[in-house]
């Protein structure tokens, strides 16, 4: 994990764990609306910067959701998020704009069904972490960034489509100054990879980028910024981006992921043999877990355990 992302997490932890408890308030919020607030929507609209919104499990069918700068937004634990913003495919679920550097977070939601786009960044140093963005018929694309570098960690991408079976893309990154950052996360089973543009640049570590049916992995057009790959798995995407990019990336490499389920299982815990499992890089490099699950092939009681205890199993496995 590089030192700009390490500085990043331990910001928005203390900004959570330390101001809210001194000064902020937790909205709480449910899906009946009988809670602090009627919807996700009206916590944050009542919210102020260290304040938590707080949602419990179940669905919220809302969209253009607006993140307020300096809050933290959060779902009850669980793995898969049991707190799911729905927005039934009307318009962009999710809104995070010139937040600047203030510490705000997104935490332990799962995003679906959004009409444009998941969430749209603009001048944000926003970071999102332990989310799931799934099942979003992409029209624009699913994450959008622009003019800000947020930070993705721990968060997984899947089953996101193009109808019309067009190269759409899962994120878009354009205009210089833009470089966000994914970390710890799982592409996969989309429509479509990264496009950068406009001297949009990204960052991806220890991820996996794997089986983008009908477009590209990375898009190149109108001078794209830099690109930062380092400790990633990019295998079976369409247009042959893989070996380029891991002949490129450092410590990056093209390999099967080996996933406990089969495709279409919607099972991204990975093998003990798996390439991405820590100690098995095919290069013997030192980047220890990539992707956002770990090891476990065996039942896993989402009920009970939090994904950060679930992230602790592969260490057991040692």
């Amino acid at each position: 994990m590089n030192a700009r992302l390490i500085t990043t997490l331990l910001g928005v932890l203390y900004f959570c764990l330390v101001t809210v408890n001194a000064s902020g308030r937790t909205w709480h919020i449910n899906p009946e609306g009988t809670a602090d607030a009627p919807t996700v929507k009206a916590g944050l609209d009542s919210a102020a910067a260290g304040d938590t919104v707080l949602v419990g499990c179940g669905t919220y069918y809302e969209h253009d959701i607006l993140m307020k700068a300096g809050v933290c937004l959060r779902g009850e634990p669980g793995f898969p998020p049991r707190a799911i913003l729905d927005a039934q495919q009307q318009h962009t679920l999710m809104m995070c704009y010139a937040a600047g550097n203030m510490a705000t977070l997104i935490e332990g939601l799962t995003l679906t069904h959004a009409g444009a786009i998941a969430i749209d960044i603009s001048g944000s140093g926003l970071t999102v972490r332990d989310c799931v963005f799934r099942d979003n018929p992409i029209q624009n694309y699913v994450v959008g960034v622009t003019f800000g570098s947020p930070t993705f960690y721990n968060c997984l991408f899947h089953n996101n489509f193009n109808e019309d079976h067009g190269s759409a893309p899962v994120i878009s990154v354009a205009y210089m100054f833009t470089q966000p950052v994914f970390s710890h996360c799982t592409i996969v089973d989309n429509s479509a990879g990264v496009s950068m543009n406009m001297d949009g640049g990204i960052t991806i570590e220890n991820s996996i980028l794997a089986f983008c049916r009908d477009g590209y992995t990375f898009g190149d057009d109108e001078m794209p910024g830099p690109l930062i790959l380092t400790c990633s798995n990019f295998f079976g995407n369409h247009a042959g981006g893989d070996a380029v990019i891991a002949a490129y990336g450092s410590a990056c490499f093209s390999a099967d992921p080996q996933f406990c389920g089969i495709r279409g299982s919607r099972n991204f815990y990975l093998q003990s043999d798996s390439p991405c499992a820590p100690g098995n890089h095919p290069a013997e490099n030192a980047c220890g877990l990539i992707g956002a699950l770990p090891l476990n092939c065996g039942k896993v009681d989402v009920e009970m355990k939090s994904w950060g205890t679930i992230k602790s199993l592969y260490t057991k496995d040692k």
